[in-house]
């Protein structure tokens, strides 16, 4: 247990909290928040109930979401930041659970990870209302809910304490069906694993398995969902395409790249000091090539860097893991394999996906980061491994990470000053691009918002016109808006019919 924590830990806390914040107040409603918006000036639960049989299976979440638009985007404003703290925790403790080490400075290094997720995924899951419901929501369940699963393979706890942990364990399987699978697969797994050791089934761990398993049958079979699939099933593509998207999005797009750039670098390192020549020349290369052509797009990659740099991947990362989990617990490693790889395996039955279904995986990515960095964590790799993370970022601080970690090497001994600063410089670099960037948009949102409240009290207008964003990266949909969009943004801002919305041009 953590008695005290170091004024450090606290400053990089804060200034994460006031960039997500600097953030958030330039997040305004878009796509999918209008619909819920309506939903909640409809009453919430009636059209909740209706999509559910229309729409999608996520009842739950659907209401949430709705109640969340009440205001309309200033509780996401006032939360959002302090939920985002609260998913580092989540990882934090998980972390603990699974290596049986407490470390607070794993806690801050979280913060780090969480801060260099590339924009093309952040805006669909964190920084779009809608989206941050359907994607961080089920991750903070989802993580929690994992946790749970590990606590309630123990027979010491009071029963105030199993209750908890068996709700939090139904709840993961709750939310959306990515996640719920996710749950219910590591449950299955871990509980499964525990009745073969031990040879006897726990009743209790059944009793949670049941609830949970019905909970994530009520959005799996949901009439909504089967709708969904049928309309989606028009727009088809061929597996083959799916599994070069699925290879993309979850290895060598920018998003993914700079994680598994870490992974590697960060084997590397274990294998320079273990004095494996061969490993550590191959890894160094590998993390190179992820670094340079998928991360940073400096040199442009083919097919045949990606396969060659998939299968150094694997005979580098995997062995590296088994050796970190073997002293704990081996069905951990296993699980999460299987948990993560099938939460993007099963996509390959789906249209609807992109970057945003690949956050599942990129939070498998950062527990096995942050498993190797508290397995390795000492004075002298905290500030090699910092660097490294410098270096993920983009290539300036790439360059500064380098000479940095030259200077750390050569001392043998990490001066403790220093890799505080540089994780304060991965925070507030690694979010500064999405406060700049949705700053730049501030001023059309509030624009277009004057323009909708003028025609609520202007009845003589006739037409409105939508401006376009001025950096549309920042933002998950941009006008113009889809004819489904358009109806709820209508619906939502009372926007009679006979006022025609035009849409400016760039």
């Amino acid at each position: 247990m953590i008695k005290r924590i170091p004024k450090w830990i606290w400053l990089i806390s804060i200034s994460f909290i006031v960039m997500q914040y600097l953030i958030c107040l330039n997040v305004f409603m878009m796509g999918d928040d209008y619909m819920y918006g309506t939903f909640g000036h409809e009453g919430v639960f009636t059209p909740v109930f209706s999509y559910y049989f229309t729409g999608n299976g996520r009842w739950l979440i659907n209401i949430f979401d709705s109640l969340w638009l009440l205001l309309d985007r200033y509780l996401y404003i006032i939360l959002m930041p302090w939920l985002v703290l609260l998913l580092a925790v989540l990882i934090y403790r998980f972390i603990c659970a699974i290596t049986n080490r407490e470390n607070i400075e794993i806690f801050a290094f979280t913060l780090g990870l969480l801060s260099i997720i590339d924009i093309l995924m952040t805006r669909e899951t964190t920084y779009w209302i809608t989206g941050s419901m359907n994607y961080l929501i089920p991750s903070l369940f989802l993580i929690a809910g994992m946790t749970s699963t590990l606590k309630l393979r123990h027979n010491s706890l009071s029963n105030k304490e199993v209750i908890t942990n068996g709700i939090l364990c139904t709840l993961s399987c709750l939310t959306m069906e990515q996640y719920g699978l996710m749950a219910i697969g590591w449950m299955f797994l871990i509980w499964g694993y525990d009745c073969i050791k031990y040879k006897k089934v726990n009743k209790r761990n059944l009793v949670v398995f049941i609830a949970a398993l019905v909970a994530l049958s009520s959005i799996l079979f949901a009439p909504g969902n089967f709708v969904r699939v049928d309309d989606a099933s028009e727009k088809g593509t061929s597996l083959f395409i799916k599994i070069i998207d699925l290879i993309y999005y979850d290895y060598y797009s920018k998003v993914s790249a700079s994680f598994v750039f870490i992974l590697v670098a960060f084997c590397a390192i274990r294998f320079f000091r273990s004095k494996k020549k061969f490993l550590f020349i191959v890894s160094a290369l590998n993390a190179a090539i992820l670094l340079i052509c998928f991360d940073y797009g400096l040199i442009k990659s083919s097919v045949l860097f990606v396969i060659i740099s998939v299968l150094v991947s694997l005979i580098t990362i995997v062995p590296t893991l088994i050796t970190i989990f073997k002293k704990n617990d081996m069905i951990l490693l296993l699980s999460l394999a299987i948990v993560g790889g099938g939460s993007q395996i099963m996509l390959l039955a789906t249209q609807l996906w992109g970057f945003r279904t690949s956050m599942s995986w990129i939070l498998i990515y950062i527990i096995c980061i942050l498993a190797i960095f508290c397995n390795d964590y000492s004075e002298e790799n905290i500030g090699i491994y910092l660097c490294i993370l410098c270096m993920a970022i983009n290539q300036y601080l790439g360059i500064a990470g380098i000479l940095i970690g030259i200077f750390l090497i050569m001392r043998k001994k990490a001066v403790k000053v220093i890799p505080r600063l540089l994780l304060l410089l991965v925070v507030v670099t690694g979010l500064g691009d999405e406060v700049i960037g949705y700053n730049e948009n501030r001023d059309i949102h509030t624009e277009n918002k004057k323009m909708v409240e003028y025609v609520n009290h202007h009845n003589e207008v006739s037409s409105i016109t939508i401006l376009p964003y001025d950096n549309e990266q920042y933002g998950w949909t941009s006008p113009p808006l889809s004819e489904f969009h358009e109806r709820y943004f209508r619906s939502y801002y009372n926007i009679p019919d006979d006022v025609d919305i035009m849409y400016a041009e760039d």
